[in-house]
């Protein structure tokens, strides 16, 4: 049913939905270009691609925060809109 129950997943002992309980429950567009373009992705490309995304976000966003680690991506990613 393409959902994506985030209640149960933890990270450092502390839930996703917990941290944010707006988001309990995702549902994962099947016409996910990024998905599609990058499901047979190894580890690295994938990597490589999500900073190519998060690099044109910041363009666009006018961000100038410094993104270089996965502790950055990670903090990012939590306060995307």
């Amino acid at each position: 049913n393409n959902r994506v129950d985030l209640r149960k997943h933890n990270q450092g002992g502390v839930g996703l939905s917990q941290r944010n309980p707006e988001i309990e429950q995702i549902v994962l567009s099947e016409t996910d270009q990024f998905f599609a373009d990058h499901m047979y992705s190894n580890f690295g490309d994938l990597g490589e691609a999500i900073k190519g995304l998060l690099d044109s976000y910041q363009k666009l966003s006018k961000s100038n925060r410094q993104i270089s680690t996965v502790e950055d991506m990670q903090k990012f990613v939590d306060s995307y809109p």
